[in-house]
């Protein structure tokens, strides 16, 4: 029985490597674009970053409509404003105040928007797709489905991919 669990577990050359990279840098993603290559792509940013630093990036870059956002970039922002929203709910409710949501909503409106069409542009996507959301029912599921979506990770017409530091 020992010598089953001491037995050392063979496994393919760049498995192994990805386990090593993978002890020492906690953010790491392994992409592969065709079955036999592998490649690994590390952003060690990730580290020092909360959801309130995202957050706070994406108010910082309230009107920047160029570039590309990541897909945690962007559902970082929306998190946050989920809390901040359930929070003003609450305050809301305890003191009687009005208002104060809506206002905070409307305030946040354009950083939205702007993240939003960043992160249309990491999928490869012009901004002017974010009027799909105008349609009932479909337009909105559509939106969700493109948020959601993987960066392109190669560099597009909107810029470089902001996942991939080095290779």
């Amino acid at each position: 029985m020992q010598g089953l669990l001491c037995r050392p577990i063979e496994t393919p050359q760049p498995l192994l490597k990805i386990a090593i990279i993978a002890e020492y840098i906690p953010a790491i993603m392994v992409r592969t674009a065709y079955p036999t290559a592998l490649r690994i792509y590390v952003n060690g940013n990730d580290r020092k970053r909360t959801s309130m630093t995202w957050y706070i990036e994406a108010l910082k870059k309230f009107a920047v409509l160029r570039g590309r956002a990541r897909t945690k970039e962007y559902w970082m922002f929306v998190l946050v404003n989920m809390i901040f929203i359930i929070l003003l709910a609450i305050i809301e409710s305890l003191w009687s105040l009005e208002g104060i949501g809506i206002i905070y909503a409307g305030v946040l409106t354009i950083p939205h928007l702007a993240v939003a069409v960043r992160r249309l542009h990491d999928t490869g996507r012009s901004g002017a797709w974010l009027l799909v959301g105008l349609i009932p029912i479909i337009g909105p599921i559509q939106i969700l489905i493109w948020l959601i979506q993987d960066s392109e990770l190669e560099e597009n017409i909107y810029g470089p991919c902001p996942i991939v530091v080095s290779e």
